[in-house]
């Protein structure tokens, strides 16, 4: 459709483009797109592909915004003899953003941050953190599979940040060298340590160090032997560790890795890609600012900040991290006309209805005795609050699962749904099924029968009920506002 559009701009002039689509366009938006129109008359298709990137994601950008203000360009786009998929358009006009934002683009501002990781050493890092004012939500058991990740060095290193005495700190120690994760987190939960939140960063931010500087270098191998950059998508690894109560940061990529469940291209939510594309420069920028004094590569440091300086999209995401204090690990980055667009016209998922049809308890969760049933319309609006909050995708397959699964009166004819595929944390997960099924039988089994991460792996259950009694902040204002 995009090929159709730039073929009827070429063919019309300043004076025509403002007649047809003046009137539904901003003054802005309208000299944007006479600007492509000059543009594409004259540009080489053969060696010009980062503009026409651009053009291809401004394009776009106009294109939703003309399609919700213009009845005529919609009918014309959309539903004509040889209509386009409104859910396809909006998938794709993702896939044209990610290309604009493309990692390959920002080859050097990567690689620059790679050769300041290399110079941070982990007894500088803690020095300078002991008297930061920098705070991140992470729950005892994120912390312990952290710290299970690490070296007996390190997690004697970072434990001293806690502020415990020895006889705790060698407890604390054994327990991870043990793998006992519900000891652990107990001995933690009794001692309510003061330095708990420095302790916490620190070794999220040690982590998250040590992560991408094996997955940068990876990442751009691929791209430097011309792939889509959503290939790479086949290896994404779902990494629980520097999960907090906010989005999965799960932007880091590894070409050695053989993929669990890959995923199908043609599936591919170019919506999520973008945002974890957008959260790894978050994530970047955050620990550059972070790290740039502790770091000894004073050149790497230069290079960061000359690439920044250049870079429109991270000097504004930079400003918000510092003087808004967004979280860089929740940061999700949207277009705010393609979101438009979907509101307009994606609004309405249509699933199966309800028939009466039997279903056999194994299918869906069953509530214990004295808890209320929740009903169809309760459990479509806790999905679109579940949705908005970027914990499940917002389509048809998914609602019809989750309707299926988490609604014993859903009673579809159609009886197959699909693994749901969970985007926050295991233990956000816990706190819903605890939420609404606490005491029901299999409750468990059935959640990791029922829900998958985004690579189709099931939750590891073990230790699932200690995490789930306690709701992370994203959940409790979920579950709040559906009160």
């Amino acid at each position: 459709m995009q090929i159709d559009v730039w073929s009827s701009l070429m063919g019309m002039e300043e004076r025509e483009i403002a007649e047809v689509y003046g009137k539904y366009l901003s003054p802005q938006e309208l000299q944007t797109l006479q600007d492509i129109a000059k543009e594409i008359k004259c540009i080489d298709f053969g060696n010009n592909k980062g503009r026409i990137d651009y053009l291809d994601f401004k394009l776009v950008e106009i294109m939703a915004t003309l399609a919700v203000s213009s009845p005529d360009f919609e009918k014309k786009y959309f539903r004509s003899e040889n209509p386009v998929n409104h859910t396809d358009f909006y998938n794709l006009g993702y896939q044209t953003a990610v290309d604009f934002i493309g990692l390959d683009k920002h080859r050097d501002f990567l690689l620059a941050m790679v050769d300041e990781f290399d110079t941070v050493y982990l007894g500088r890092l803690i020095q300078y953190q002991e008297g930061a004012d920098i705070r991140m939500s992470l729950s005892e058991w994120d912390f312990y599979d952290i710290l299970e990740a690490m070296s007996p060095r390190e997690v004697s290193q970072l434990m001293e940040l806690l502020g415990v005495d020895r006889k705790a700190k060698h407890k604390l120690e054994k327990c991870v060298s043990k793998k006992e994760i519900e000891a652990f987190v107990n001995i933690l939960s009794s001692l309510s340590p003061t330095g708990y939140e420095t302790a916490a960063a620190t070794t999220k931010l040690w982590y998250e160090i040590t992560l991408l500087k094996k997955a940068i270098p990876n990442l751009l191998e691929d791209t430097a032997d011309n792939r889509c950059i959503t290939d790479t998508l086949y290896s994404i690894i779902e990494d629980r560790h520097v999960n907090s109560d906010s989005m999965t940061v799960e932007m880091v990529y590894s070409m050695d890795e053989e993929p669990i469940a890959p995923f199908q291209i043609a599936s591919l939510n170019y919506h999520l890609i973008y945002q974890r594309i957008s959260t790894l420069y978050a994530v970047l920028i955050f620990l550059h600012n972070n790290l740039q004094y502790c770091s000894t590569n004073v050149e790497s440091v230069k290079r960061i900040r000359r690439c920044i300086s250049v870079w429109e999209y991270a000097e504004e995401l930079e400003k918000w991290i510092l003087e808004e204090k967004i979280d860089p690990f929740g940061y999700a980055d949207s277009v705010e006309s393609l979101e438009n667009f979907k509101k307009e016209f994606l609004a309405e998922l249509n699933i199966p209805k309800s028939i009466g049809k039997e279903k056999k308890s194994n299918e869906y969760f069953c509530y214990a005795s004295g808890k209320k049933e929740i009903d169809e319309v309760e459990c479509r609006k806790l999905y679109k609050a579940l949705a908005d909050e970027r914990l499940l995708e917002w389509n048809e397959e998914t609602c019809f699962s989750f309707m299926y699964r988490m609604c014993p009166s859903y009673t579809p004819k159609k009886d197959t749904p699909s693994p749901i595929i969970w985007l926050g944390t295991t233990r956000e997960l816990f706190n819903l099924i605890w939420e609404y099924y606490e005491g029901s039988t299999k409750i468990w089994e059935k959640t990791r029968k029922f829900f998958h991460n985004i690579n189709g792996i099931p939750p590891k259950i073990n230790g699932a009920k200690n995490q789930a009694i306690s709701p992370s902040a994203r959940m409790q204002r979920i579950f709040d506002s559906l009160k």
